[in-house]
């Protein structure tokens, strides 16, 4: 492919990306439970939990894709048994200790899932089974599961059609989004939110810029040559707010079939997934105050602790099954401590046994 990027062991700022992301779905949900504040324009966005997933989203799929794409180049093929070992290595040890966890609360009958609860969570498909507030969060690692599950598979078997795929389940987004708008199927789990065609194109959004970030890059270069990006920024910026949307209806434009498929006025939409991924790709390749701030070590720090404090935080910052300890400031200390215990002596420990399955040159931390 000739706009396979030069891809590295170690990808700068992502886990910076990653600290933003968390912090972004903490606020948001210490907000929805205990505030309640209508954040102001232009903040919304960057205060909203769904945002954050978002993040975290485009990332997978430009992180995943870059590496397979190293993999291919150094091998020539791609070891589909080394990827989903590596990718249970990654997941499941944090997560099934977390189900462990809620598996004796539930014995003493602190908390109560549902059987469809249970199976739902452990198997990953929770974005189909409306769930409780301590499992909700779920949908997006069961979304995330399916593309690592079939993404690769489809990369190493597919190569000439990867784009189409990648545009295709695009395709398929908007055709949900339109069936959500016009209830045309009146299923509700497939015009939730949650639901993993509403919200996957974020991740094949990453993929096709980890696919094409060299020729991305390129005309971006142009953009920034020619003082344009800036001036990108605000428009999308503009044309994802709910004053764009506002504005389309008062004076009737009628860009239904604009603000339908692409999310505009949303900041889980297409175009916030767009514009999430150019950040990427500024945020690992322009060495600014902004790369700097990315790549503090407490930023770093946040980013690979991330992943276990999304886990955590919906027992103690969402649940109200705790009592006193779903309380303020005492959740968010329990959540961190929570976060820390599970990284320091649950994933960390699995993650170096990991890298007896990585590539050549994989850094244990870089996924």
């Amino acid at each position: 492919m000739n706009n396979t990027p030069e891809v590295r062991s170690y990808v700068p700022s992502l886990n910076g990306l990653r600290a933003i992301s968390i912090v972004i779905v903490i606020i948001s949900h210490i907000n929805d439970r205990f505030f309640l504040f209508q954040v102001p324009f232009p903040f919304t966005t960057i205060t909203d939990g769904n945002f954050g997933v978002n993040i975290f989203f485009v990332i997978s799929g430009f992180l995943i894709t870059t590496l397979l794409i190293e993999e291919e180049n150094n091998k020539g093929t791609i070891n589909l048994k080394f990827f989903y070992i590596r990718r249970m290595f990654r997941i499941f040890p944090a997560y099934y200790f977390l189900l462990l966890f809620y598996f004796v609360l539930q014995l003493f009958q602190i908390i109560h899932f549902t059987t469809q609860s249970w199976l739902s969570s452990i198997f990953y498909y929770k974005y189909w089974v409306p769930g409780d507030y301590e499992t909700a969060h779920f949908w997006s690692l069961s979304i995330e599961e399916h593309f690592y599950l079939l993404w690769p598979l489809f990369f190493k078997l597919f190569k000439k059609q990867r784009l189409y795929f990648a545009l295709s389940i695009i395709l398929i987004v908007f055709l949900f989004r339109y069936n959500s708008y016009y209830d045309i199927l009146a299923y509700p789990i497939i015009k939730s939110w949650v639901f993993i065609f509403q919200r996957v194109d974020a991740i094949m959004i990453g993929c096709l810029f980890a696919m094409y970030q060299k020729s991305i890059m390129s005309w971006l270069d142009k953009g920034i040559k020619l003082k344009f990006v800036p001036v990108f920024l605000i428009l999308m910026l503009f044309l994802n707010s709910e004053y764009f949307v506002m504005l389309s209806a008062q004076y009737k434009f009628h860009l239904g079939f604009l603000i339908i498929p692409l999310g505009l006025g949303l900041p889980i939409g297409t175009i916030t997934n767009v514009l999430i991924a150019i950040l990427v790709l500024f945020s690992i390749s322009n060495k600014n105050w902004w790369y700097t701030f990315l790549n503090f070590p407490f930023m770093n720090f946040i980013g690979k602790l991330s992943y276990s404090l999304y886990l955590w935080q919906q027992i103690f910052l969402i649940s109200n099954k705790l009592g006193v300890l779903n309380k303020l400031p005492i959740n968010i200390f329990l959540t961190i401590m929570a976060a820390l215990l599970s990284y320091y002596f649950i994933e960390l420990p699995f993650l170096r046994y990991k890298i007896r399955f990585e590539t050549k040159n994989n850094n244990i931390y870089s996924v």
